[in-house]
């Protein structure tokens, strides 16, 4: 099915994203930026392989539409994976982002082109399922956390947090504390004050932050008094809820604020 000069692309593909698990700070987002040229142009070659198989246009549509959502989504899974990190306020991960958007749309652009223009069929081959599988399992690792969190937060159920994977603060996936802050947000959305209970990170405060937003939400001042680590933010609390003095520290939408 596929040519001599795709097997060796797909071959160095694979070196870029172990690269990409390596600590490249420095210049990480040249090296993200250059494996998704170079997986634009894999994708084309590729492409050129497809056309030939012995299937329906519509078919052989969909292995291009699947194989260019695996190289981008697996570069994406192994970006997260590694220690380039996200970059000041996100800026790496953001522009990576938008970068891959692009040359994943002209990927599926010149792909879906090649097969539809392509008269000459001489393979037959069905990769689609096995193709959907590894889309499926590199999906499934991407927005993990966001599912458990998700479902943890629809049925309230602190304890779903604990099926969190964390491995590393600067990332976007599997991110450390990411047990915490769900259970933080089952909590307000319950205003359950049992659950900031069991929050485990207490020097970062975040059991602080939680007693002290189901205490704002309820409008309950007895609820401050379960501060028992800080009487700074036991004060807060306080003043918050009757009134005397400025909000304090709350959380919205995911951020804390003051």
């Amino acid at each position: 099915m596929l040519s001599k000069t795709s097997k060796i692309l797909l071959g160095f593909y694979a070196f870029l994203l172990l690269l990409i698990l390596l600590p490249f700070r420095e210049f990480g987002i040249f090296l993200l930026i250059g494996t998704g040229l170079f997986t634009f142009v894999t994708s084309i070659f590729l492409a050129n392989d497809i056309k030939k198989l012995e299937n329906s246009i519509t078919s052989r549509i969909i292995s291009i539409v699947l194989i260019s959502l695996i190289f981008y989504s697996a570069i994406i899974l192994f970006y997260g994976l590694g220690n380039i990190g996200t970059g000041d306020m996100g800026l790496v991960f953001m522009f990576t982002l938008f970068s891959y958007l692009i040359f994943l749309a002209l990927s599926l652009t010149i792909g879906i082109i090649l097969v539809i223009i392509n008269k000459k069929m001489t393979i037959e081959n069905k990769p689609n399922r096995i193709l959907s599988t590894f889309l499926i399992i590199i999906l499934v690792l991407l927005f993990y956390s966001f599912a458990v969190s998700g479902i943890a937060r629809i049925t309230g159920s602190p304890g779903l947090c604990s099926m969190h994977i964390e491995m590393k603060s600067n990332s976007f996936i599997f991110v450390k504390g990411m047990q915490d802050s769900c259970i933080l947000r089952v909590a307000l959305d319950t205003s359950n004050v049992e659950y900031c209970k069991i929050i485990t990170d207490i020097g970062n405060e975040e059991r602080n932050i939680c007693i002290l937003n189901v205490a704002r939400n309820l409008r309950d001042v007895d609820i401050c008094y379960q501060i028992s680590t800080s009487s700074e933010w036991l004060s807060k609390c306080v003043e918050y809820i009757t009134d005397r003095k400025s909000p304090g520290y709350y959380y919205e939408d995911g951020v804390g604020k003051y």
